[in-house]
């Protein structure tokens, strides 16, 4: 189907975070190898998130198992990337693009994307690998490992030969021809030379007995190699053109030198040294240390920025990077990264190139693929509608996103056509793959059957990265309208609108197993004929974040209208869950079955619940099963419908529930005869001998109502659960006449201190089975 333009039409409304003991057993000095990119020929046009061109240090934090991404400019942690267990070294490709990260525990090495910061692949590997550098044209990585140095071919990350070197290789680095890789052999004190045209032992550099060489570099004119001998406290010259030692520099006894970088200009060499806490700066001419610079606890990598401005020093047991301006040998910055900092790199990364599609659907497929191939960025045409008339595969309208893509839409929309046959979802982030997008509409995606995520699917280990999204008007028979991000997937929405979604089970708009953060975001009109007609997040659900977001005018049928949380945590600040509804269950505004959910500086608002049938009824803002906290936050304006209703603000059935600092519950109403708790009911249906609490603090339960015959408690009702009243109060509430009370109906003591429970009707306590401490009348 070929796409068609939008004339006159303008965008749609997209409202809206050693010298530790162990480790010097296990110590591990790693080569480093500094890249100079120049910046890569950019067509201009907008950027999704992507990376910003600059220079990056890259950190391996050996003890969080992580990689640090320094902005160099701003001397700031841009990002941590999760690798493997014990990332001992790091190293980039001479075009930006790439960084290798070798684990040594776990045994493998990371491959990342720079454009994006994600893991694209993981290499198995055998015996410890631990240094890691690449040749000048890309296209090899070299890894030592026990005894060995592997190969790895980078067009398809495939091990291509193993080479036997001398006795525990522990550093790696390739001369600037790619003709040679040196290997400092440890425990057997030589540098291997290793001739890449064969993949062979071309020579064999013998060094003082005792020496350990921990780290290796070769300057940028390929003459000479300098080489940190851990136990003899020196470094070692070695001449390349006959592989022989030309001088040994001799550093302070008991400097134990581990890192050794050049700088770009070949006039200095910097030295880590590890036990002394110290840089040192050799002048290349006459290889004397001119400058001793004090840095952090246990230097263990050092590196130098393309420009050879500053050098980047770990400091392992302090968790942080020191940074040395060259100019006059000062640390200028300290940055704290993660744990156990190691390896060490700097490379410049360029901005992505961005590839323009015209507006077709078979442009648009064709763009994909090749952007799968290449981690490529696509720029969509300018409000084109690109209409999918036919399935790509499987149940997919395009074909999934299995590298790092990032689409740019220029407010264009992807929909499946009116005329399409099938149904299939739009989207699919599948495993390892990674999409970023920003200004685009997703439409119309629709699914039968078991299929989750209408408009889009994320899949496990999959990414998600949108800014200024609309999923609208997609539909599946199972979960997640909108959207389905599956357990150990992610997706982050920032500026974004989620509308008019349908799911036959749950999630309307929303269904989050993975880990989900929603920032400056409206999620409005969505449907679920089960749970949670906005948002919804299963049992085994991982972490949803909400910020600065609306939920609103969302409907569940049976359970929680806005938001339901299964037994995962949630995060809820400075939003806004509003006239949400349910229409046959329970929970208008948002449940809490059994995880754990904080509310802060938000409102839970005008929600309905109306009464079903048969079967529970309760929770007109929320219902709470699980650990509960509102700080801050305000419960105003609820409603219960029918008889029987319990909790119009929040009924708390399990778990726990803790109102604090300044939160109030106001103006709910439950609306029928029979009716308890117009602000907060509580009881406790726990099947284990844990008792269901409430904590109100500094807060206030006021001005709520219920109504008909029978109905009581229309601040507070409780049956059985342990509840306390602290700096608080609980004021004009009403309750019909008989039974009463208006304020407080409880059958267990609460516990009141320095509150008020006063202008009640008809009643504030009296005729509760027991009356509170410190309530009159």
């Amino acid at each position: 189907m070929i796409g068609r333009r939008r004339p006159d039409r303008q965008p749609p409304d997209r409202r809206g975070g050693w010298r530790r003991w162990w480790s010097r057993v296990r110590a591990i000095a790693v080569g480093l190898v500094v890249l100079a990119v120049p910046a890569l020929p950019v067509v201009t046009a907008p950027q999704a998130a992507a990376v910003p061109a600059g220079t990056y240090a890259y950190v391996a934090n050996r003890s969080s198992d992580t990689v640090s991404v320094i902005n160099t400019a701003t001397n700031a942690v841009t990002t941590t990337i999760t690798v493997g267990d014990g990332p001992a070294d790091v190293a980039v490709n001479p075009a930006g693009t790439y960084a290798y990260v070798t684990n040594r525990n776990s045994e493998t090495v990371s491959v990342i994307n720079t454009s994006t910061n994600t893991v694209t692949a993981t290499i198995l590997f055998g015996n410890t690998p631990t240094a890691v550098a690449v040749n000048p044209t890309g296209t090899y990585v070299y890894v030592t490992n026990a005894d060995t140095v592997s190969v790895i071919q980078t067009s398809d990350n495939t091990v291509t030969a193993t080479i036997p070197v001398g006795n525990t290789p522990r550093a790696v680095a390739v001369n600037p021809a790619g003709t040679y890789v040196y290997v400092a052999d440890a425990n057997g004190d030589t540098v291997s030379v290793i001739q890449t045209s064969d993949n062979t032992v071309a020579a064999t550099v013998t060094l003082p007995v005792g020496s350990s060489p921990r780290s290796v570099a070769v300057n940028p004119a390929g003459t000479y190699v300098y080489v940190a001998n851990a136990n003899a406290d020196t470094v070692s010259v070695i001449q390349t053109s006959d592989n022989t030692v030309a001088a040994t520099v001799t550093l302070p006894v008991g400097s134990s030198p581990r890192s050794v970088a050049v700088n770009p200009a070949g006039t200095y060499v910097y030295v880590a040294n590890a036990n002394a806490d110290t840089v040192s700066v050799i002048q290349t001419s006459d290889n004397t240390v001119t400058a001793t610079v004090p840095v952090g606890t246990f230097p263990a990598g050092v590196a130098v920025t393309p420009s050879g401005a500053f050098a980047y020093v770990t400091t392992n047991d302090d968790d942080s990077v020191s940074v040395i301006d060259t100019s006059d040998n000062t640390v200028t910055a300290t940055v704290p990264v993660g744990a156990g900092p190691y390896g060490v790199t700097v490379a410049a990364v360029p901005a992505p190139a961005v590839t323009a599609v015209g507006c077709t659907t078979a442009e648009l497929i064709a763009a994909i693929n090749a952007a799968n191939a290449s981690n490529g960025t696509l720029s969509l045409a300018s409000y084109c509608v690109y209409d999918l008339d036919a399935v790509y595969s499987g149940v997919d309208g395009l074909p999934p996103i299995t590298g790092s893509v990032t689409i740019v839409g220029n407010n264009a929309t992807i929909q499946r056509a009116t005329t399409a046959a099938t149904e299939f979802r739009i989207l699919d982030v599948a495993s390892g793959g990674a999409l970023t997008v920003n200004d685009l509409t997703v439409m119309n995606g629709s699914l039968t059957g078991s299929n989750s995520g209408g408009g889009i699917r994320v899949q496990n280990s999959g990414t998600l990265t949108a800014d200024t999204l609309t999923l609208q008007g997609n539909h599946t028979d199972n979960d997640g309208g909108g959207i389905s991000v599956a357990s150990g997937g992610t997706a982050t929405l920032t500026d974004s609108l989620i509308n008019d979604n349908t799911a036959d089970d749950q999630g309307g708009g929303v269904d989050a197993e993975g880990q989900t953060t929603v920032t400056g975001t409206t999620v409005s009109g969505n449907r679920a004929k089960t749970n949670g007609g906005g948002i919804n997040t299963d049992n085994g659900a991982q972490a949803l974040t909400i910020t600065n977001s609306t939920i609103n005018n969302n409907t569940g049928i049976l359970y929680s209208g806005g938001l339901d949380l299964g037994n995962g945590t949630a995060t809820i600040t400075g939003s806004s869950i509003s006239d949400n509804r349910v229409t046959n269950g329970k929970a208008g505004g948002l449940s809490n079955n059994s995880g754990s959910l904080t509310v802060t500086n938000s409102t839970i608002a005008s929600n309905t619940v109306t009464r079903s049938a048969t079967g529970s009824f309760d929770g007109g803002g929320i219902e709470s099963d699980g650990t509960t906290v509102l700080d801050n936050t305000q419960v105003t304006g609820n409603k219960l419908i029918g008889a029987n209703g319990e909790g119009a603000g929040i009924a708390v059935l399990d778990g726990s529930l803790t109102l604090q600092n300044g939160s109030v519950v106001s103006g709910n109403l439950a609306s029928g005869q029979y009716s308890n708790g117009g602000g907060i009911y509580t009881e406790d249906n726990a099947t284990t001998p844990t008792v269901t609490t409430v904590a109100v603090t500094s807060s206030s339960v006021t001005g709520n109502t219920v109504t008909g015959t029978g109905s009581r408690g229309a601040g507070i009702y409780n049956t059985d659960a342990s509840i306390s009243l602290t700096n608080s109060s609980v004021t004009d509430n009403t309750a019909p006449a008989a039974p009463a009370p208006g304020g407080i109906y409880t059958e267990t003591q609460f516990i009141v201190t320095n509150s008020t429970i006063t202008g009640n009707s008809p009643t504030n306590c009296v005729l509760s089975p027991v009356i509170p401490t410190d309530c009159d009348n």
